[in-house]
C-alpha cells in the first residue's frame, strides 16, 4: 500500500491525520528506508531486485504463458485419434516449439520416468564438487524393506559397493529400484532429504503439475506428472552433456560391484537398445536415445529424433506400443 492509494480509503481529514502519523512513525524506526518501503508501489521490484510488470506474484504461481516460455505451442496441432497413448507432445528441440500434442496437461502418474530428475541432481552434485564419480557408494540395507522397489540384485543388491559414474550409468540404462536409491542415500543422506531435493527441482523448473514422493518411480498415487513437464525436465536432463551420452550411448559397460569378501564384474547393457530397437535399427529410423518405462500401470516412453540436423523429442504417455506410436508420430509431424 502506498500514500496515493491509502488517501482513497478515508476521508480527507482522516486520511491526512493517518499518512501524517505514519510519516512519523517510519521516520523514528525506519529513516528513509522506512518512509520508502511504506510509500512503494507493488510493482517496484521483486525480492531480488527485478522489475515487475506491476503484478503481485505468489510463491508457486506460475501462469500457463510463464510456464511454456520453455516450448511454445503456437501452431501446434492436435495429434490424431489413430494413436492411441493417453497424452503425447512432439517438439522440436532446437526451436523449444511444441509441434503436435495430445492431452498435454493430463496429470498421471509420474512413475520412474523419475529417474531424469534423479540424475539431473546427482549430475549436478557431481559438477559441483559435493560428490565426486569415482567414489564408492554402498547400497543401503534399507533398500530391501522398500515397497514395490524392483531392486537390481543382479548388479548392485543390498550391502555391495559400486562407483558413482556406474551407478548413474546403469540407472540410465536399465529399470533398477537399487541404483536410484544407492545415489539418493549417498548424495543427500536419506530418500527423504533427496525427494526434497527433486521437488525443489521441480519448483526451480516451474513443473507446477510435477510432484515427487520418491527417487525409484514407485506408484503411490501422490507422485505425479504431465507430458509437458517431463518435456522440460528431459530438456534440462539433455542439455547436461554427461547425462545425454548416457542416454544415447548402445556402448555395453562393464562394472565392478563388490563387498567385503569379493568382487563381481558384470556387463550392463543399455535397455533401450536390446528391448525397443537395435543400434541400426535407430540409425535407420533416426532414434539418437531413448528410454522407457511405467507410470503405474501404463507404459511411457521417451526417444530423441534427429532429422536433417534438427532433434525432435517425442513423449508418448500410456500406450502399449510406446515405440511404433513414437515412430508413428515421427513420419507423421517432423
Amino acid at each position: 500500500m502506498n500514500f496515493e492509494g491509502m488517501s482513497g480509503l478515508f476521508a480527507p481529514k482522516i486520511s491526512s491525520k493517518i499518512i501524517s502519523a505514519l510519516i512519523a512513525l517510519c521516520l523514528v524506526s525506519g529513516g528513509v528506508k522506512g518512509f520508502e518501503f511504506i510509500n512503494e508501489k507493488p510493482s517496484d521490484k521483486t525480492d531480488d531486485g527485478t522489475v515487475t510488470d506491476g503484478t503481485l506474484q505468489t510463491e508457486g504461481d506460475v501462469t500457463e504463458e510463464k510456464k511454456e516460455n520453455f516450448f511454445s505451442s503456437d501452431g501446434a496441432v492436435t495429434v490424431s485419434e489413430e494413436v492411441s497413448a493417453g497424452a503425447v507432445l512432439v517438439c522440436d528441440m532446437n526451436k523449444l516449439n511444441i509441434i503436435a500434442q495430445k492431452e498435454k496437461e493430463k496429470v498421471i502418474n509420474c512413475g520412474d520416468a523419475s529417474v531424469f530428475a534423479t540424475a539431473l541432481i546427482v549430475s549436478r552434485a557431481i559438477d559441483s564438487g559435493k560428490i565426486s564419480e569415482t567414489d564408492y557408494a554402498v547400497c543401503p540395507a534399507s533398500a530391501q524393506k522398500k515397497p514395490n522397489y524392483s531392486l537390481s540384485s543382479e548388479v548392485l543388491s543390498a550391502g555391495k559397493k559400486m562407483m558413482i559414474k556406474d551407478i548413474l550409468r546403469c540407472m540410465i540404462y536399465q529399470k533398477g529400484s537399487s541404483f536410484a536409491y544407492t545415489l539418493a542415500v549417498h548424495v543427500s543422506g536419506s530418500e527423504e532429504s533427496f525427494v526434497s531435493e527433486m521437488n525443489n527441482l521441480a519448483g526451480e523448473l516451474k513443473l507446477t503439475n510435477t510432484a515427487f514422493t520418491n527417487v525409484c518411480g514407485s506408484d503411490d498415487g501422490v507422485a505425479k506428472t504431465t507430458a509437458c513437464d517431463l518435456a522440460v525436465l528431459v530438456r534440462y536432463f539433455l542439455n547436461d552433456e554427461r547425462l545425454k551420452e548416457m542416454f544415447s550411448s548402445s556402448e555395453k559397460l562393464t562394472v565392478q560391484n563388490s563387498n567385503n569378501q569379493s568382487s563381481v564384474y558384470l556387463t550392463v547393457a543399455n535397455d533401450f537398445f536390446v528391448t525397443c530397437c537395435t543400434e541400426s535399427q535407430a540409425k535407420v529410423d533416426g532414434i539418437e536415445g531413448g528410454k522407457t518405462g511405467f507410470s503405474g500401470d501404463e507404459k511411457w516412453s521417451v526417444i530423441l529424433f534427429s532429422k536433417e540436423g534438427t532433434e525432435y523429442l517425442i513423449i508418448t504417455l500410456g500406450s502399449n506400443s510406446p515405440l511404433s506410436e513414437t515412430l508413428k508420430l515421427f513420419t507423421l509431424y517432423t
